[in-house]
């Protein structure tokens, strides 16, 4: 089996299976106890809150941890908004994201009840990306990727002047890399007591971080980078600029008031200890395997015919020949349209040979996955169907992707007379 679908969920390392287990057995009190035991529990969270605090550099603020980033979403947007419309009057509270964003942001976003909302789209994109692949673009070409994604959002915040802006740093469908930092100092500027949220989920540990100075509030996924299901890590610039949405015992800052899974908490922080000295290598391997994925493809009379890949070049340092320079697009997720095959049959066929692939998110439906693709990228209507997403994390390799393209190959090869 292959499996190239780490973006809906990785693997867990043996490191977090390990103390998964070990705090399981030996500190299975609950935290909230008064007895020396729950102390024990209480300070393993203690403990992983600082590591997770060293490792996004958060000088200020409060790390808690939640069942999962979808909660952490809801519990973040729908919390600043109930702060927010208690400090703003006479009139509605303004959101400006992006509808192409994950499930949790959007859904929630759209949940919310007096607010108003102004949505971001890229509909000019793949032209652009398309023009970089196929063109001898240089690097300040490709450059021009950011400058349009800056762009859409710089008009939008100026004109708008959102109370409330959401990010998401990497889009789990395309990897597309949003220039967080860029955007939220500009917003912040224009308006300084703009609320920024920020989903972290498909960056965290794979991308070098960004500067949270701006960012109000940031959710991850431990399931995400190699640890488990269940566990969320939520950063909260200040306590006192969010509302509680769930009520109970006050666990975790009244924000997620539950008995603390502190098992897979400790997992958490042994995961993202474990990964943080290796961010650049683990990029810079996945970079080598999606430069040889898209050179196979490239180089295949066939496969370059009927294939589009969904991402920037990518420029090297010729001194540090697995160095990038510069890339808008993660390493780690990798979208490639098909000129022939509808996403869910091609999915269906490489599953049959043993390779697992995505359509898209795995919270979303196809038929939004399409309507995304189109309307909100610019994607043609005649490829917005026939999309798969190919996504690493640290154990697959060059002969793995040998026999994708392969398989890839033969099955376009057959059905590229339709």
């Amino acid at each position: 089996m292959i499996y190239f679908d780490n973006a809906a969920t990785t693997k867990p390392i043996d490191i977090a299976i390990k103390r998964f287990i070990e705090v399981s057995n030996s500190y299975f009190a609950n935290p909230s106890s008064l007895h020396s035991e729950g102390k024990k529990s209480r300070q393993i969270i203690e403990k992983s809150e600082d590591e997770l605090k060293n490792i996004i550099d958060a000088k200020i603020g409060k790390v808690i941890f939640t069942a999962s980033a979808t909660l952490s979403n809801n519990i973040a947007i729908s919390g600043i908004v109930e702060y927010l419309k208690g400090k703003i009057k006479n009139r509605k509270v303004k959101i400006l994201y992006n509808e192409s964003d994950h499930p949790s942001i959007v859904d929630t976003i759209k949940a919310q009840k007096d607010v108003e909302l102004k949505r971001i789209r890229f509909d000019k994109l793949y032209k652009k990306v398309n023009e970089n692949i196929l063109n001898e673009s240089t690097e300040n070409e490709n450059k021009e990727i950011e400058d349009y994604i800056l762009s859409i959002y710089f008009e939008a915040i100026k004109e708008f002047e959102p109370d409330f802006l959401v990010l998401q740093w990497v889009n789990n469908e395309n990897g597309l890399i949003l220039p967080v930092e860029k955007i939220a100092n500009f917003a912040k500027k224009v308006k300084d007591n703009i609320a920024i949220h920020i989903d972290a989920v498909q960056g965290f540990l794979k991308l070098p971080f960004f500067n949270i100075t701006d960012i109000d509030t940031i959710s991850f996924s431990s399931h995400k980078f190699g640890g488990l299901k269940g566990s969320s890590i939520f950063y909260i610039k200040d306590l006192s600029k969010i509302k509680p949405i769930i009520f109970g015992g006050g666990q975790m800052e009244n924000l997620f008031p539950s008995t603390e899974n502190v098992a897979a908490i400790a997992a958490t922080a042994a995961t993202s200890n474990f990964l943080y000295s290796k961010i650049e290598k683990n990029y810079e391997e996945n970079l080598s395997k999606k430069i040889y994925l898209f050179n196979l493809i490239v180089n295949n009379e066939i496969l370059s015919k009927n294939l589009f890949i969904f991402s920037d070049k990518v420029f090297l340092n010729e001194k540090k020949p697995n160095k990038i320079l510069k890339s808008f697009f993660s390493p780690y997720i990798i979208k490639i349209y098909n000129r022939k095959i509808p996403s869910q049959v091609l999915q269906n066929i490489l599953n049959d040979e043993k390779i697992m692939v995505s359509i898209g998110s795995a919270c979303s439906s196809n038929k939004k996955k399409m309507m995304k693709d189109k309307e909100f990228y610019g994607i043609p209507e005649k490829l917005s169907d026939k999309g798969i997403r190919v996504s690493f994390f640290i154990e697959e390799t060059k002969e793995q992707i040998d026999i994708f393209i392969d398989k890839l190959n033969k099955i376009i090869e057959k059905y590229a007379n339709w």
